[in-house]
């Protein structure tokens, strides 16, 4: 669970959500489900086995966690895509295609 927690950290990250140290893994679920909101009851899914393991002591439902990421990383592996293929195309933003423009 701490794992797939990481791994969903490391994508909001690339996603440029803004993430602070202080945030709880429901802050973090909450602030995804305002970007993705198709992957709000996964996010929530992780965030919630990952503060239960850490904080609470109990074992998480690896199945659930499991199927949860397996229902987010194609999602945000295509929004970041999408999010680079954007940046990409935008001549404001990327200095060599304002010079060919």
């Amino acid at each position: 669970t701490a794992q797939t927690y990481l791994r969903w950290n490391l994508w909001l990250a690339r996603l440029r959500l803004d993430l602070q140290p202080a945030q709880t893994p429901f802050e973090r679920a909450a602030a995804f489900s305002d970007l993705m909101p198709e992957g709000r009851e996964a996010a929530w899914a992780i965030a919630e086995a990952y503060a239960a393991e850490r904080f609470g002591g109990r074992a998480p439902d690896g199945a659930a966690v499991r199927q949860a990421w397996r229902f987010l990383y194609p999602r945000v592996w295509l929004a970041w895509l999408q999010r680079s293929l954007d940046w990409l195309r935008d001549p404001r933003r990327n200095p060599r295609k304002r010079k060919a423009a």
